[in-house]
């Protein structure tokens, strides 16, 4: 499957998780504003249960990572060796399991970020018609009814663009990463390719060149890094985030 291809099918994951994200980040702003309403104020510092973020992440890595694991397996199919559909649906399971103790062991950071950039960005809202508040000479109990009355219509726009944001980046990882799961279960060889599209940085040009072909045991070199796959967590800010390449793999000769 070429990168065109790949690309359009996970613009469709962009889509519908960029909507279940901004969902989640909907849901934690209700909670942070029933927690206004009850307590007041003295609230606006407490940050609110932030665990359903988590478990959309878990959730869409899940989601995305199996069903490109699935397709990588179809990528060796054509050697003698590689399981039969029966078997692959057998591996989903373990699958699973793969996936979510990466995400434990590879990306707890990351989530962690996703939900202090949430909080700060709820902060950021409340500061605003809290300072409206104060310059309209509002009481500290009128600004706290001002902001359960006035942040949830804010707030749904910022849920839109950080859900957007998150799905982007991540969906790339997740099927990446997926796509690593379903060839490595095979247990056969293969090489491995980096993919490049359109607009693609010089230094994702250059691995592209780079890395065509290579064995599986062989770590992708991207900006004089080395990654397991486009995207990588563990690859510098500069080399990971919006990276918008793939990989591909092809039996061993």
């Amino acid at each position: 499957m070429g990168w065109s291809r790949i690309n359009a099918r996970r613009r469709r994951y962009v889509s519908r998780w960029s909507q279940i994200w901004a969902a989640a980040y909907r849901k934690v702003g209700r909670d942070y504003v029933t927690g206004i309403r009850e307590g007041g104020y003295a609230a606006v510092e407490k940050k609110p249960d932030v665990e359903i973020l988590k478990q959309t992440y878990v959730d869409m890595y899940v989601d995305i990572g199996v069903k490109f694991a699935r397709t990588s397996t179809r990528m060796l199919k054509g050697s003698e060796t590689a399981m039969d559909q029966k078997a692959v649906g057998d591996q989903v399971s373990q699958w699973i399991q793969i996936i979510e103790e990466y995400i434990a062991l590879q990306c707890a950071d990351l989530i962690v970020s996703i939900q202090e950039t949430a909080f700060a960005e709820m902060l950021r809202i409340v500061k605003g018609i809290t300072s409206q508040g104060i310059n309209e000479g509002l009481g500290i109990e009128a600004i706290g009814s001002r902001i359960a009355e006035s942040f949830a219509g804010e707030w749904k726009e910022a849920a839109k663009w950080m859900g957007r944001r998150v799905a982007q980046t991540e969906t790339i990882r997740a099927a990446n990463y997926g796509t690593k799961v379903g060839v490595e279960s095979l247990g056969i060889p293969f090489t491995k390719s980096w993919l490049f599209g359109p607009n693609a940085r010089e230094t994702h040009q250059q691995a592209g060149a780079d890395n065509d072909r290579i064995p599986q045991d062989q770590p992708f070199i991207v900006g004089g890094y080395e990654c397991d796959f486009p995207g990588d967590p563990g690859l510098p800010p500069e080399e990971s985030i919006n990276c918008r390449c793939s990989w591909t793999a092809d039996p061993a000769d």
